[in-house]
């Protein structure tokens, strides 16, 4: 049962891989290299030396995220580095042997769904256990190392990149250019972790045990408790915690103060979950 598992995944696998180099491929190919606009990150800075430079773009593609996977080679691992090796080769050779006709003349639409396609393909290469693009691999290392955010280390990458594409290219193609990164990270944001939103939930009350039970009885949501003491009164305190979707989160607040107005409620967003009551609560929803 396993080994059928195992194989089911692996073909789930190659399938998303393979969706999302056929995406980006078409992105690029079709959009964003008849307009000359790039994207960010690795990809983009690939695309950018092809443009000043006689490299074809399949072997850029590799040049500049080769020296990132091997960075991350001893971080990651080699069976998820030859997966993300695997690929980028992939992606590269798509890039350079498949035919894309000019999908469009006007500017806007070849930033904005060359973006989409871009980072859809990344999307599905992600959720595949692969990636297109080598940029965050070198940023998860580096934010452990320097104490800044992974978002904060990418950010500062693509600023070089599109000042870059500003002095060698013009500045409005790398406004248009920053027009396609925003619509590419959105789109794979969207595939990566889908349209569910989720919201950690920490609540402080004298009264949490009937809220345990109200969010329990009424929302069907599963409550940790943690142990905690005050820190005025130095007393022992029940603290709540509990993972909502957005769809919530209103009625929740209302279910915490119509019990204790005076209930201290912290909420902060959540990347991802697994398992738990909240995923199975949301599908319930969308039989009826």
């Amino acid at each position: 049962m396993n080994k059928l598992s195992k194989h089911k995944g692996s073909i789930y696998d190659v399938i998303m891989i393979g969706i999302g180099g056929l995406l980006a491929a078409t992105g690029i190919l079709g959009f964003l290299i008849p307009s000359g606009f790039f994207d960010g990150g690795a990809t983009g800075l690939a695309m950018l030396g092809s443009a000043i430079t006689p490299v074809p773009l399949n072997w850029c593609i590799l040049i500049i995220n080769i020296p990132f996977l091997m960075i991350g080679w001893n971080r990651f691992g080699t069976k998820f580095i030859t997966k993300c090796l695997i690929s980028i080769i992939y992606f590269s050779i798509l890039v350079a042997v498949i035919s894309v006709p000019e999908l469009s003349h006007d500017k806007i639409l070849c930033s904005v769904f060359g973006g989409i396609l871009l980072g859809a393909g990344i999307g599905f290469a992600v959720n595949g256990g692969g990636v297109l693009d080598g940029t965050e691999i070198v940023a998860i290392i580096l934010c452990q190392r320097l104490g800044i955010s992974i978002g904060t280390l990418v950010l500062i990458f693509n600023i070089v990149v599109f000042s870059l594409v500003a002095l060698l290219r013009g500045y409005e193609t790398a406004l248009y250019s920053i027009l396609t990164y925003i619509f590419a990270s959105k789109s794979a944001n969207f595939l990566i972790h889908g349209i569910e939103e989720y919201i950690g939930i920490s609540i402080v009350s004298s009264a949490s045990e009937k809220i345990r039970k109200t969010l329990l009885d009424e929302l069907n949501l599963g409550v940790t408790i943690y142990n905690g003491k005050t820190g005025l009164a130095d007393k022992e305190q029940d603290i709540l915690f509990c993972v909502i979707t957005k769809y919530d989160m209103q009625r929740v607040k209302n279910i915490i103060k119509g019990i204790d107005e005076k209930a201290f409620i912290v909420m902060q967003p959540v990347e991802n979950t697994f398992g738990g009551l909240v995923k199975s609560k949301l599908r319930r929803k969308k039989h009826f």
